[in-house]
């Protein structure tokens, strides 16, 4: 499941395509490179979101999944954290499917 505390989250990549690669960049300046799992798009809040791994594991041994969303209205290139309970539950729907 989505893991609710994750770092702020910046891309250097075009995230918009299932099955690509993404780096991430945290507050440290350290840069992960991650898969992307999903996409997907949000009309109620105008958000386009991105599930992705690190390919590391939880101590469950749980695939790490994590989520963030760009907003169409700030064309920045950046994603943003996913916080509210209903992103992370609409969020977790999707990776339930």
């Amino acid at each position: 499941m989505l893991e609710e505390e994750k770092k702020f989250l910046d891309i250097s990549d075009d995230a918009s395509l299932k099955d690509s690669s993404i780096v991430i960049v945290d507050e440290n300046g350290k840069e992960t490179q991650c898969n992307v799992l999903f996409t997907f798009e949000c009309d109620e809040n105008n958000r386009s979101y991105v599930g992705f791994t690190d390919n590391t594991r939880n101590k469950n041994g749980e695939l790490n999944i994590y989520a963030a969303y760009s907003d169409i209205f700030l064309d920045d290139g950046s994603l943003r954290k996913v916080e509210t309970s209903e992103e992370i539950e609409m969020v977790n729907d999707v990776i339930k499917k």
